[in-house]
């Protein structure tokens, strides 16, 4: 009963904003976050698409993704890390693991601003070493 309720609650929630709205502003944000991740040199994003959803696959330079995901929680920010089941793709890339950034509606800016900050952190914090 409690998750229909839930999905009743977001049902509402998105027949009041409108999914046009929604995808806009999805999209508002994915652009924000990768341009401001794209302006950190030991960042890395798997995707060039002009066409993204609200969700980035990326690695720090020399920091494997598990690491950067449990500093990253640390700091109160959920990302996944791993192979999304998708080790051919993972062949592909070169790469054992990526971090995934995701965000919808119930996100801001700001919060994507302490996200650049934390990678910040995280990077200093493992260079260090």
């Amino acid at each position: 009963k409690e998750s229909s309720a839930a999905s009743d609650v977001y049902k509402r929630q998105v027949d009041n904003i409108g999914m046009e709205k929604i995808e806009q502003y999805e999209k508002m944000l994915t652009v924000y976050a990768d341009k401001k991740m794209s302006e950190l040199d030991f960042v890395n994003i798997y995707s060039k698409s002009k066409n993204k959803t609200s969700i980035i696959s990326f690695n720090l330079e020399k920091i494997h993704a598990h690491e950067v995901a449990s500093f990253l929680d640390v700091q109160g920010i959920a990302v996944r890390a791993g192979h999304h089941c998708c080790q051919p793709l993972m062949k592909i890339l070169n790469v054992v693991a990526t971090s995934r950034l995701s965000f919808g509606i119930y996100n801001n800016k700001q919060e994507i601003d302490y996200f650049i900050d934390a990678l910040i952190k995280c990077n200093n914090f493992f260079s260090a070493k």
